[in-house]
């Protein structure tokens, strides 16, 4: 449940009384109003994406999965938030762990995070 306030914002959509707004005219308004946001979100969404690591995930692919929406969600929170896909990438390799050093030299062998 939203409140009376989310009612307000679907309202102020109908523009007749015959005319209802779409789910995804809903969804974005209710978004836009209701999204967490500011610095303390900033910080749990940054806490989150810098303290996971393998060990937290079931495999490999559920730390890939994990990292990746955490990434997204910082990127997502506002315009002015800058991280690079190599912070990533970075990221993830550094939250693999000891066991996967092999395939870190490997991986840093064959691949530049950055133009040279």
């Amino acid at each position: 449940r939203c409140g009376p306030d989310a009612e307000k914002h679907i309202a102020s959509l109908c523009q007749s009384d015959d005319t209802f707004p779409t789910v995804e005219d809903v969804s974005a308004t209710l978004e836009q109003h209701y999204k967490p946001s500011g610095s303390a979100y900033f910080r749990d969404l940054d806490r989150k994406y810098q303290e996971l690591r393998l060990a937290d995930c079931k495999d490999v692919t559920d730390f890939a999965q994990r990292l990746g929406h955490a990434y997204h969600e910082l990127v997502a929170l506002d315009a002015s938030v800058e991280l690079s896909e190599h912070f990533l990438v970075n990221k993830f390799l550094n939250g693999l762990g000891e066991d996967y050093d092999n395939f870190i030299t490997a991986f840093e062998q064959n691949h530049c995070l950055l133009p040279l």
